[in-house]
């Protein structure tokens, strides 16, 4: 890949700049009965060569950093009747991009002033993960922990300083455990077969080699929904109702100048209708969110240091169309 940046306007986020990445990879598989094995091994180089520039607000220098990573994953999947277990190793590069080494400026439509770091080196990480599931005609359960260890992990934080009258944000580079997963189930009764029920709970926790909360990290979520599956013949046809609820806790292991999120609940509603008329198929979602109009801010919303809420209720409607000719 070959990306390049050039500034045409005024202001200047991060100065021109050409960026080059090359990467090369090999996948191996084997299946022995109920076992299947999947392994690689992946090699990439990132060049990045940016000119000097001088603004009114910023001086920035010319650049040349080359970066270089080898990574690996393995991973099998063993089948058993009704269950299925996957166990992974992975070995994850990462080069830092030009916005994290090179911003130093109002980011449009963050309301964040953004510096970056021109020392940042690779981001190198090892990740454990395992999923199970179990499924039947009616019911699924599935269940996916996972930890992660990062060398270099590069993350945005809140400072306690103010640039042009707007919060400085700054790039920071640290060792780093993230860890947490995903539980859930699927479940339709067998004599009410149209009727679905599913609910999920995912968190994350990260933290640093000193047990110190990362920041931007997102809230705790559960979200429940409730499908009807309608079947019925016809040129317009209702084919799904839905009624959905997200929870959300609260989010107190916050990083240092950032501030708690309290706990939410929302309810969405909606509807998909499918239609055709000779060669024209169309499909209509439409429906509502936040039904109950609540207040909140989300964790990871960028308007919370502003003290701007989430949007309240509203309305949505998506129209698809497929047009089929016979030539």
């Amino acid at each position: 890949m070959y990306q390049e940046n050039k500034n045409n306007g005024t202001e200047v986020l991060i100065p021109n700049a050409r960026k080059t990445d090359l990467g090369a990879f090999v996948i191996g598989n084997l299946k022995l009965k109920k076992l299947k094995f999947q392994a690689g091994i992946r090699g990439d180089v990132r060049k990045i060569n940016t000119q000097e520039m001088l603004t009114p607000d910023v001086n920035f220098v010319a650049l040349t950093k080359n970066y270089k990573g080898l990574t690996f994953s393995g991973g099998t999947v063993y089948k058993i009747r009704k269950s299925k277990l996957r166990c992974n190793v992975s070995n994850g590069f990462r080069a830092p991009n030009t916005s994290e080494l090179l911003s130093n400026g109002i980011q449009p439509g963050t309301n964040r002033y953004v510096i970056g770091d021109v020392n940042f080196k690779n981001e190198n990480a090892t990740q454990f993960d395992l999923s199970f599931d179990y499924e039947v005609e009616h019911f699924k359960f599935t269940v996916n922990p996972f930890f992660n260890r990062i060398q270099n992990y590069i993350y945005l934080a809140p400072t306690n300083t103010i640039i042009d009258s707007t919060h400085v944000f700054k790039y920071y580079q640290t060792s780093a455990i993230l860890y947490g997963g995903e539980v859930g189930f699927h479940y339709h009764p067998h004599h009410i077969h149209w009727l679905h029920i599913e609910s999920y709970l995912s968190n994350v926790i990260a933290e640093d080699n000193n047990g110190n909360a990362l920041p931007l990290i997102p809230q705790t979520k559960i979200s429940t929904t409730l499908k009807a599956e309608l079947q019925h013949e016809g040129k317009i046809q209702l084919k799904n109702v839905f009624i959905q609820n997200i929870y959300k806790l609260n989010q107190d292991r916050i990083g240092f100048f950032e501030t708690a999120t309290n706990s939410y609940s929302l309810i969405n509603a909606g509807l998909n209708i499918k239609g055709n008329a000779k060669k024209i198929h169309f499909e209509v979602t439409t429906g509502v969110k936040n039904i109950l109009n609540v207040q909140y801010v989300d964790h990871l919303s960028r308007m919370k240091q502003l003290g701007i809420q989430n949007p309240g209720i509203n309305y949505y409607i998506t129209l698809k169309i497929n047009l089929s000719k016979k030539l």
